[in-house]
């Protein structure tokens, strides 16, 4: 008897970018965590890269 996976999924729309992330379990509680964690990794992500360019924006103005 196969045993019945349990499936997380979320999408959250952010500021130019949707992230979407999906985790499976056997326990339900554990995919939700799962999810959490992955969810979390991604937003710090996305964070970062915006950060990233809004410094490379500010670099690449002319000096007077």
């Amino acid at each position: 008897m196969e045993k019945l996976r349990q499936k997380a999924e979320v999408t959250v729309h952010v500021s130019g970018k949707d992230i979407f992330v999906e985790a499976q379990d056997e326990n339900l509680y554990a995919s939700i965590d799962a999810l959490a964690d992955k969810l979390d990794r991604q937003v710090l992500k996305h964070k970062e890269k915006k950060k990233d360019h809004a410094h490379e924006a500010l670099k690449r103005q002319p000096v007077e």
